[in-house]
């Protein structure tokens, strides 16, 4: 799978107008792997990745490395300890989980059915 956004956006006092501050964006391509589907955020079903999800990625389209398909959504990144050792890991909704999720914003109607209109 992969992803793709601008994380690392970094401000800056702009060098013409000193009142102003400019942004300078770097884009970002990662690849990886879905190394486990787990009922996890929010007993939502979520991706865990092989590659770290860096801090402003969030929202990034993890898609599947043919292009085709949009598997879910980036939502962070993930520490655990295990035997002594720390893990960390990107974690990703899974597109059907955000289909289905309900809130105050959507009239407690699933997302799909809200975006329908």
């Amino acid at each position: 799978m992969e992803t793709y956004g601008y994380p690392f956006s970094i401000v800056v006092p702009d060098q013409t107008f000193s009142d102003y501050k400019s942004v300078t964006f770097s884009p970002v391509f990662l690849r990886g792997y879905v190394t486990q589907v787990v009922p996890n955020l929010n007993a939502r079903p979520a991706m865990h990745l092989d590659m770290l999800s860096p801090p402003g990625l969030s929202g990034a389209p993890i898609i599947r490395e043919d292009g085709r398909d949009v598997l879910g959504v980036l939502v962070g990144d993930r520490n655990i300890q295990l035997g002594g050792e720390s893990f960390r890991f990107g974690e990703a909704l899974l597109l059907d989980a955000l289909r289905s999720a309900r809130s105050t914003a959507t009239d407690h109607r699933p997302l799909a059915e809200h975006l329908e209109r």
